[in-house]
């Protein structure tokens, strides 16, 4: 609300993942609410992707509370009769994209998604100086950033 307050003719764009979003959902009320031309674009990979990572390099690979069992975020926003568009197949990406910001007012838009790494990341323990922004292939080994 604050951007689109401070800037009422730009498009405001949220992106998010699932995990994210499901700490964060109840904010569809004032979106609804205050009829905030705000997208919205959920990436759902049904995980909590930057928590399983860190499990998988920092704590080898003890896996717990990382899959996620996730709402119908489609019916989600109807219910506050917000729009919403979904994609789950790469070939769809590029019409779901054009309805879902074509739509007038606020909308919602769900990506399934593969789960992968989330970069740049910071480590455990680490400062923002030493954030990883950079892996190899089978993310068994990553790059710090130079100081």
């Amino acid at each position: 609300r604050r951007v689109h307050g401070a800037h009422p003719d730009a498009l405001v764009i949220c992106v998010d993942g699932d995990g994210s979003f499901n700490m964060t959902s109840t904010e569809l009320y004032t979106v609804a609410k205050h009829q905030l031309p705000v997208k919205i674009a959920i990436m759902n990979d049904s995980r909590q992707q930057m928590v399983y990572v860190w499990q998988k390099l920092f704590f080898d690979k003890r896996f717990i509370g990382t899959d996620n069992t996730n709402p119908d975020y489609c019916k989600l926003a109807a219910a506050w009769d917000i729009p919403s568009v979904y994609c789950d197949h790469t070939e769809d990406l590029a019409g779901a994209v054009e309805r879902w910001l074509a739509t007038d007012g606020p909308c919602l838009a769900e990506f399934k998604t593969v789960p992968d790494i989330c970069l740049p990341m910071v480590a455990p323990g680490k400062a923002l100086d030493e954030m990883i922004i950079n892996r190899d292939n089978n993310m068994n080994s990553v790059r710090v950033m130079a100081h």
